[in-house]
């Protein structure tokens, strides 16, 4: 039987993993135990034990991996948890996650080592969730993948609270440094979805012709961009084009000591770990694919030009 010492030891090294910010961690734990700040520094310090139901609770609220902390996990299991929202009809938890979150991006704008990974083949909202069309058209897709029956896109709507708190999210993001890795067929598959779901009568051609508006406005915005090297919020910004198909999206968020590493699932939700070789395994995989792309932020005039120009042509067919 594990010592209780070493249990809470481990405890709080896999806490200080996943929120390192100490005072963000008191906020955390005071909104999940539901307990006094001076009752959490007491447990921080180790005046007070956390009881198990804490630990648990915890736990789940941040996706902390009982077995690694007691040690029975194999060498090959790696901690990590499936984060679903109910974004058509979030919940106070779906508004607490989302701004824990933010909160911990936020904190990551004050070390200038902190970086942002993701190779993705469907529009990152980091630069589309601006615009309002783009953002209704993501939450019918998503509706699409997790009901048998999904809505009339005229039927979708993005809650203002979400609205409000992915644009500060993404605000935060966009002020630090950040490389995109796309696939090169991206807004290829987008308007294809588009066509689809406009010849089974799901949208109207009011919907796509909105829809084909913002796209040419998401294209001139994240060429100015390519061009500058950097977001309009300073973060610097470096987007490669992929040679190869891109299967799946990862991501990556990371700082000397925050690790957190993202797969996509169902287009808005994600599988997330904070184990630090799975960390090191998206590092790699990401690095991998960057090594058959090509950078067409600030240098690649040539290539930029070309891509844009195609996009455009590709929108133009709507």
């Amino acid at each position: 039987m594990i010592k209780e010492q070493l249990l809470y030891e481990r405890f709080m090294e896999s806490l200080r993993r996943k929120v390192s910010n100490k005072t963000l961690m008191v906020k955390i734990l005071t909104d999940i135990l539901m307990i006094e700040k001076d009752a959490v520094y007491r447990r921080m310090r180790g005046e007070v034990n956390f009881t198990f139901a804490e630990i648990a609770s915890i736990a789940n609220q941040l996706g902390i991996s009982l077995d690694s902390i007691i040690g029975s996990a194999s060498p090959t299991y790696r901690p990590s948890h499936l984060k679903i929202n109910r974004h058509g009809n979030p919940t106070d938890a779906d508004y607490r996650s989302l701004s824990d979150f933010n909160e911990r991006i936020k904190s990551l704008r004050q070390h200038p080592e902190a970086e942002i990974a993701e190779i993705c083949n469907i529009l990152p909202q980091i630069f589309s969730f601006d615009l309002e069309m783009i953002s209704r058209f993501n939450l019918f897709i998503w509706g699409l993948t997790i009901s048998e029956e999904g809505k009339h896109f005229q039927e979708v709507t993005v809650p203002e609270r979400t609205r409000k708190l992915y644009r500060e999210l993404f605000h935060n993001m966009r002020c630090i440094t950040s490389k995109f890795i796309w696939d090169n067929m991206l807004f290829q598959y987008m308007v294809n979805e588009i066509k689809y779901n406009l010849s089974i009568h799901r949208m109207e051609p009011e919907d796509a012709r909105a829809l084909k508006e913002e796209l040419h406005r998401l294209l001139d915005y994240t060429e100015k961009i390519c061009i500058n090297g950097k977001f309009d919020e300073g973060g610097t910004a470096y987007l490669f084009i992929s040679d190869i198909t891109i299967y799946n999206n990862y991501m990556y968020v990371a700082c000397e000591d925050y690790h957190c590493s993202m797969v996509k699932v169902f287009i808005l939700d994600s599988i997330i770990s904070y184990d630090r070789k799975f960390f090191e395994q998206t590092k790699i995989c990401i690095n991998a694919v960057k090594q058959v792309s090509t950078l067409i932020s600030v240098s690649g005039g040539r290539s930029r030009t070309i891509f844009f120009d195609r996009q455009r042509k590709i929108v133009d067919s709507l």
